[in-house]
């Protein structure tokens, strides 16, 4: 469908869209940069699907997945808005959606693991989005459930937003399957997706449901905590893929350090059996929710840095409240180093203090002249160093420092 030479840049698309650069492609189709003449040459994107020419009933089954996929950019703002559709004179199938200037998952992943604080924060919008989906829309007067069906980091594309910090939104919608609708029956045997993110059930061309996005969620939740695949196929083929989602057990999680529950909930969107997996994806973010909701009522998150693999993500000693001081709690070990220098103060300062004494009396009784010896008398007793000593009389001030109250 498309050649080297991309007759479709710079084309003019009913009447309105101007292609003026190709942002991205994949098996579904390609993606461009166009300006909406309509509108002043705003920019928005448009992407072509590559699949052959349509008969009637194809039309009517793309027109109904780009309304549903309009209606869905509506509902969630982590849906990417789709504002226009139609087919080229020559049967090639389009959509116009909002042209999003951020980075893709898969981009950001690259670097490593995510923090934990934006892993709470993506995986709670991507979450979002497949709920608006799961949960379903209003069309021609009949509720209408959405699949994803290639839900993966490549599909999430994540921008600037002023209130939010960062904005999730899921993105290529067009491969989507429509439930409860007679037009999708016959194609939800055809495989349709990404290998590495597919469920067992899609790979097996079953009849599909929410369950088997939350099994490509939860790989995508695998990869944002710990920077890695799941699985690893001995061969990057169908067969592989196939042998890794049915039989292959997912790497352990533990050496990570992850939350409490974190690990078993990721887990759980990867069971091989749906059955096993959480039902809904508000299952799904009710749990994230009650974990990170543990974190922050104990004790401030030691987050590791973007790219580290392997750095733990286990949360720092919990804080012991003292008046408007935060202490941390005192084991054995911190207690030994905290008195050992400092218990030693009173031995010291008794022991100057016994020495200085000793040093002014014996001067005093050096420095004392020997008393007359009278004839026939009894030489008087000499009078002691205490007896001479009485307040402001010479005696030394005590300078030795109070033991430090811990």
């Amino acid at each position: 469908m498309f050649t080297s030479s991309d007759p479709f840049l710079d084309r003019l698309l009913a009447q309105r869209y101007r292609l003026t650069h190709l942002l991205g492609q994949g098996g579904m189709g390609r993606v461009y940069l166009a300006q909406d003449l309509l509108f002043g040459g705003v920019e928005v994107a448009v992407k072509l699907l590559s699949q052959p020419a349509m008969d009637e009933q194809a039309r009517l089954r793309f027109e109904r997945e780009a309304k549903a996929c309009a209606a869905l950019g509506q509902k969630s703002l982590h849906i990417v808005k789709v504002s226009d559709y139609g087919i080229t004179a020559d049967e090639v199938p389009f959509y116009v959606m909002e042209y999003l200037n951020g980075q893709t998952l898969k981009d950001i992943l690259a670097a490593g693991p995510l923090p934990l604080e934006r892993f709470f924060r993506l995986a709670r919008q991507i979450g979002l989005g497949l709920k608006a989906a799961h949960e379903g829309i209003l069309l021609e007067g009949q509720r209408i459930q959405v699949i994803h069906r290639d839900l993966k980091p490549a599909n999430v594309i994540v921008v600037a937003d002023e209130s939010l910090g960062e904005l999730a939104k899921l993105v290529d919608f067009g491969i989507a399957k429509l439930l409860n609708t007679r037009e999708s029956l016959s194609l939800t045997h055809a495989y349709l997706g990404t290998l590495a993110y597919s469920s067992p059930e899609q790979l097996e061309g079953l009849p599909l449901d929410a369950r088997s996005d939350i099994y490509s969620f939860g790989i995508i939740l695998y990869q944002m905590a710990s920077g890695q695949m799941p699985l690893q196929p001995t061969t990057e083929s169908f067969p592989g893929w196939y042998q890794a989602h049915h039989k292959q057990r997912p790497l352990p999680l533990e050496e990570l350090g992850l939350p409490a529950g974190l690990s078993d909930l990721i887990l759980s969107c990867l069971a091989k059996d749906p059955a096993a997996r959480p039902p809904t994806v508000a299952n799904v973010l009710a749990e994230l929710e009650r974990i990170q909701a543990g974190i922050q009522s104990s004790a401030p998150v030691a987050f590791p840095s973007p790219g580290i693999r392997g750095a733990s993500l286990r949360d720092p000693a919990p804080l012991a409240t003292a008046g408007t001081l935060r202490l941390r709690p005192v084991t054995g070990a911190t207690a030994a180093e905290n008195r050992g220098p400092l218990r030693l103060i009173p031995f010291l300062a008794g022991g100057l203090l016994g020495l200085a004494l000793v040093s002014w009396g014996l001067g005093r009784f050096l420095q004392r002249p020997a008393p007359p010896v009278i004839s026939g008398s009894r030489p008087s007793p000499a009078p002691t160093e205490l007896e001479d000593e009485r307040p402001g009389a010479g005696a030394q001030p005590d300078t030795a420092p109070e033991p430090l109250a811990l």
